[in-house]
């Protein structure tokens, strides 16, 4: 039906906006036919700002030093233990299981109040090497036991 329409129109001149190149001062283009005006109704899109960026860390220098915390204390004496009760496992990687029940035992025969594993494993992860490993299609955390010299 609209085709029969613009089919008899074929006589009548037809308006056809002609776009001017775009260039760096005007931010949308703009139409060669001033005839035409824009739609008032559409609203002008804005760039999102680029987000800032984080300032870069402060290096903090103690005149005091600071004494390390017991879950690290904990963690240093638990690799320390196994470096000398077990001297071959050193740069061998033992399993998460395996140090978790040698620092509850660690605990009870020098008499400390267990911490909660998280915090030991975050203390071991810096003196450590952590590994995610697959065994027999089972995944566990390993962690590797450094040479005494490099601790």
């Amino acid at each position: 039906m609209l085709a029969l329409l613009f089919m008899s129109r074929k006589g009548e001149p037809r308006a056809t906006p002609l776009r001017v190149p775009v260039t760096r001062s005007q931010p949308f283009p703009q139409l060669a036919d001033p005839t035409t005006a824009p739609n008032a109704r559409s609203k002008l899109v804005y760039r999102k700002a680029v987000p800032k960026r984080r300032p870069k860390p402060v290096q903090i220098a103690r005149l005091y030093p600071q004494r390390p915390s017991e879950p690290l204390r904990h963690a240093r004496a638990l690799i320390d233990l196994i470096q000398e009760e077990c001297p071959d496992f050193v740069g061998l990687y033992v399993p998460k299981s395996d140090l978790e029940r040698t620092y509850r035992e660690l605990c009870a025969a020098k008499s400390w109040e267990a911490h909660h594993w998280t915090a030991i494993a975050r203390q071991l992860q810096d003196l450590t090497k952590k590994r995610d490993v697959k065994r027999g299609g089972i995944r566990f955390v390993a962690y590797q036991i450094p040479l005494a010299q490099f601790r």
